[in-house]
């Protein structure tokens, strides 16, 4: 009897490691979003854009989302901006949600011939309303990235590869971890006159989970420039 048991136990145990190593941690995402660009004098930029985001084999409308922000140009390449983003999420129950992120960023870009080597430092602050400031140490995210542009002028051109480490922190009696790596490698070109392409190849890694999930994504916005 009890060798019966034990076999019946090990059989259980087996089957659901079984069923967990055969757990799904990829994903193929398809981005796409439009913008528009107005230069309100020689150091304000005002943006606006909207996004449509794609999982599960790009077949999927999981997340849309409206930024609306503007830019401020400091002297020796510095700039700083802020952000207001509204998102629609979708939850497990495949419902979308309302949710609301204020952005801050601060950027720096050195030019050395054709290349433009950036750093942006983003701080994101997640709310499920907008006008919730209960708390400022709570779903806040931190975002190193780090990108390379090289400017091929002759053919209005400028691949780049950037990597970006993502820091969270769910609330005030946790520690910042970090929860992500992705990597970009994509081109930007001029189309006529004010619009510009922007394509690229996405790797978002997780790395916090049991099992990380990897979100393989190709992406394409769209931004006119007054």
């Amino acid at each position: 009897m009890k060798k019966a048991l034990t076999l019946i136990f090990l059989l259980s145990f087996l089957s659901s490691l079984c069923a967990q190593e055969s757990k799904v941690t990829s994903d193929f995402l398809f981005w796409s979003g439009v913008g528009l660009k107005k230069e309100m004098n020689k150091w304000l930029d005002f943006e606006i854009e909207h996004e449509w985001r794609f999982n599960q084999n790009a077949s999927d409308l999981y997340k849309k989302q409206t930024s609306i922000g503007f830019e401020f140009d400091l002297p020796k390449g510095f700039k700083t901006g802020i952000i207001l983003r509204t998102k629609r999420d979708k939850n497990k129950e495949g419902v979308l949600k309302d949710k609301y992120s204020y952005l801050f960023d601060a950027k720096y870009k050195y030019k050395f011939q054709h290349f433009d080597i950036s750093y942006r430092f983003r701080t994101e602050l997640s709310r499920k309303k907008i006008n919730d400031f209960s708390s400022f140490n709570e779903d806040l995210e931190l975002r190193n990235r780090l990108k390379v542009d090289y400017e091929l002028d002759a053919l209005n051109l400028k691949p780049y590869i950037s990597y970006e480490l993502f820091l969270y922190k769910e609330d005030k009696f946790s520690k910042f971890q970090s929860n992500n790596n992705r990597y970009t490698l994509g081109f930007e070109f001029k189309l006529l006159k004010h619009n510009e392409i922007d394509v690229f190849y996405r790797i978002d890694q997780e790395l916090v989970q049991y099992y990380p999930y990897t979100k393989y994504c190709i992406g394409i916005t769209w931004q006119y420039e007054i």
